[in-house]
This record gives C-alpha cells, sequence and structure tokens, in this order.
C-alpha cells in the first residue's frame, strides 16, 4: 500500500480508495460513485507498471467507442 500512497501524494489528482474484506464487486460500486475520466481497480497481488497510465490514457482519449480496457495480463 505504501506505493500507491506515494503515488496519490506525488499526483494530487489520483485519488485512492482503499478498502478492506470487500467482494470485487462490492469494491467496484465503490468506484461507481466516483467522479474522474479513468479507473484502475488493483488486486492485492497486482503490479501496476510506472508507464501504465501513459500507455492506456492515450489510447481511451483517441477511442471513446471503449469504455474499459484490460492490457497487459501475465500470470
Amino acid at each position: 500500500m505504501l506505493e500507491l500512497e506515494k503515488l496519490a501524494e506525488e499526483f494530487p489528482q489520483v485519488k485512492l480508495v482503499s478498502e478492506k474484506r470487500m467482494r470485487n464487486g462490492e469494491a467496484r460500486n465503490i468506484g461507481r460513485a466516483g467522479d474522474g475520466r479513468v479507473f484502475c481497480f488493483l488486486e492485492p497481488d497486482d503490479e501496476l507498471l510506472s508507464d501504465y497510465f501513459k500507455q492506456v490514457v492515450p489510447i481511451l482519449d483517441s477511442h471513446a467507442e471503449f469504455s474499459s480496457i484490460k492490457v497487459g495480463i501475465q500470470f
């Protein structure tokens, strides 16, 4: 969580919402209440690359028909 907290401090436009012991659907419903342009849902074992938003936001900006995007999944 510390890395996410650092990100939120560095970028004031980032709003970090963390709820413990919540099912995925419940957590995503909290996200629906947000007023941001881009939402990113992470699981406890997810890793977010430092340039993730630099890659994803231009794709979303250039394709208004996209409501979501899922990229770079590795197991």
